[in-house]
């Protein structure tokens, strides 16, 4: 029974500890386009991906096998029947008028909230940063910028980097003066961990939740403090 839980509880972390890739990956030609979304996880166990072919669809991969696929635009049929089917009018409550606040007590909420959120918030935006990296760029056509002087800078700009670069990133670009933009094969593949990003969050949350706790007491207690008006 122990063994048990215990394989499960493993499983369960797996997506945690092992890193999701997120990726993009198109052909453009002067015919044709194709564009592909995907993320991987558990190293492409499981695979969700968003296609442009011609028409845009989704499907959801398990190892390699289509499981699902989904046209986007499309309704089914129970969808299609309610979109037939008149609505009904909705009747609306008479509700007693609240109080409207002065843009006064506005403004100081807002900027009470930001004061609470500003510090965790960009704390989590560096974390967030510094988990993901760079898998893989790579690029295979030709390019044009318009004109022969902007093609060869930038094509020179490109070999530089190509040799300079790490072996992540490859590019195999050539030159084509007549040609204005890249016609080829290209692919940008980012990877990042799931338990530290939730981690991170986590974080972000307590941080956020103790400065509003902290604020809304001290809101209460000077609510308390003040000394209430006596009918004269």
């Amino acid at each position: 029974m122990i063994e048990s839980v215990a394989v499960l509880v493993i499983l369960a972390l797996l997506p945690l500890a092992i890193p999701i890739r997120i990726g993009f990956a198109g052909r453009l030609e002067d015919e044709y386009t194709e564009a592909r979304g995907y993320v991987h996880i558990l190293c492409g166990l499981l695979s969700a991906q968003v296609v442009y072919d011609g028409s845009l669809f989704w499907r959801l991969n398990i190892a390699s096998i289509g499981v699902i696929r989904r046209t986007l635009g499309e309704k089914d049929e129970e969808e299609k029947e309610k979109d037939e089917k008149p609505e009904e009018a909705l009747v609306e409550e008479d509700q007693e008028p609240k109080a409207v606040k002065s843009l006064r007590e506005r403004l100081d909420e807002v900027l009470a909230y930001y004061g609470i959120v500003e510090g965790p918030a960009l704390k989590l935006l560096g974390r967030i940063l510094r988990s993901f990296w760079l898998c893989r760029l790579e690029a295979e056509g030709r390019f044009g910028a318009g004109s022969p002087d902007a093609t060869g800078r930038t094509t020179g700009v490109l070999y530089a980097a190509n040799g300079a670069t790490h072996k992540r990133i490859k590019l195999n670009v050539d030159p084509d003066f007549g040609l204005s933009g890249f016609r080829g094969r290209f692919t940008v593949e980012i990877a990042f961990w799931l338990g530290y990003l939730l981690l991170a969050i986590l974080w972000v949350a307590v941080a956020i939740g103790w400065r509003f706790g902290v604020w809304y007491l001290q809101q209460r207690l000077m609510t308390f403090r003040k000394p209430k008006t006596q009918p004269a």
